[in-house]
């Protein structure tokens, strides 16, 4: 009996912090509140008939819903099967989707610590007995349970993606297990609202020039010392959101070499700083072929351009009856800029200074020394 009092306690433990991370969870209404808001027959019977209105101007309407309301049932018939226990005492009076989540923190209760991780911190102090691996590998089990197999595997590649894990876990709550691939999303109709977007542009060889000397500028403020706070909350390279990001993940890597070889050189340190400009101008290449390919954006040239030139043309577009979209000729290469590109290497213009190498390779060194001192005295 003591066994499993304690078993049931920590269940609900590990529920309760998982019902805390559910921001879409709304808690049962006092009783009070809830005959304030009783409405008449004849209200119900008009916001049925409404309902009813709406479901009939869509196509297949009624069917859709039919089939909503198929997918929810069985949706919770998998829930039920997978069950090991009865409902905890006090799940009375709750709605549906609360009903849902209970019936799912019982089916895999030792994936409610891991899915608290917010901010990518690393949940191995959550959950007792399992590792991180183990964690991410049951709450992405979660996930093919609610019914969307596909989206699980391909969300099990991202390893230690909380955030994103838990958003869709929110999203196959809220919709009683329908998959992710078969939600409508009518790309073809009329938007709600007059939206206009701008695609700011400007001359490839240029953009590349800026995003180099920008990241000669994040290392000189400090990327190396915001990297080794990342390695010392045990984030390796490549390993979670954080480390996957351009920039993070070269610093990551360049102070993990340091570290093991002991030390680190001024062709080591512009190496990085070369990587992170690479890896940022194939980022642009990537979102440039994107929007070029939407006919929502209209693209505006920005190179040679002042601040208020920009604005003023900006609203010279918004003053338009109808939004024109589209980039015309601005996001296409001819062959004289595509050969200048494949020719094109970035110059250093602040790291091309010994002193300034010297300077930050000093606090690498010191780094360096420290560690090591630390695990001889350990």
């Amino acid at each position: 009996m003591a066994e499993q009092g304690y078993g049931q306690e920590q269940q609900q433990q590990q529920i309760g912090a998982l019902q805390q991370v559910e921001h879409t969870r709304n808690a049962p209404e006092p009783d009070g509140l809830q005959q304030q808001q009783t409405v008449g027959p004849w209200q119900v019977e008009q916001q049925q008939k409404q309902q009813q209105a709406l479901n009939d101007r869509k196509p297949g309407g009624q069917q859709q819903q039919q089939q909503q309301q198929q997918r929810q049932e069985e949706q919770q018939q998998r829930h039920l099967a997978v069950r090991q226990q009865g409902q905890p005492p006090g799940s009375g009076h709750l709605s549906s989707s609360q009903q849902q989540q209970q019936q799912l923190d019982q089916a895999l209760p030792e994936a409610a610590p891991a899915l608290t991780a917010f901010n990518n911190i690393p949940p191995a102090a959550t959950a007792a007995g399992l590792s991180e691996e183990q964690q991410w590998n049951v709450a992405v089990d979660l996930v093919a349970q609610l019914g969307d197999p596909e989206t699980a595997e391909r969300i099990r590649a991202e390893r230690n993606n909380w955030y994103r894990l838990q958003r869709v876990l929110q999203i196959l709550l809220q919709n009683g297990g329908v998959p992710l691939s078969e939600m409508d999303i009518d790309t073809t109709k009329p938007l709600d609202h007059d939206f206009r977007c701008f695609f700011l542009h400007r001359n490839r060889i240029e953009l590349y020039d800026r995003i180099c000397y920008r990241v000669e500028e994040m290392v000189a403020s400090g990327l190396l010392q915001e990297a080794l706070m990342l390695l010392d909350m045990g984030m390796l390279p490549n390993s979670h959101i954080a480390t996957k990001a351009i920039g993070y993940r070269q610093a990551c890597e360049f102070l993990q070499t340091a570290l093991k070889e002991g030390h680190a050189t001024k062709q080591h340190l512009q190496q990085m700083i070369l990587d992170v400009a690479t890896a940022s101008r194939n980022l642009v290449k990537n979102q440039t072929s994107w929007f070029r390919d939407d006919d929502l954006f209209r693209w505006l040239e920005v190179g040679g351009c002042d601040t208020e030139d920009v604005v003023l043309e900006l609203l010279s577009q918004l003053n338009r009856p109808q939004h024109e979209g589209g980039c015309g000729d601005s996001g296409r290469l001819d062959k004289e800029l595509q050969q200048a590109l494949k020719r094109y290497v970035p110059n250093l213009k602040i790291f091309n200074d010994d002193a300034k190498c010297l300077e930050v390779l000093a606090w690498v060194s010191q780094t360096v020394a420290s560690r090591r001192q630390g695990q001889q005295q350990e």
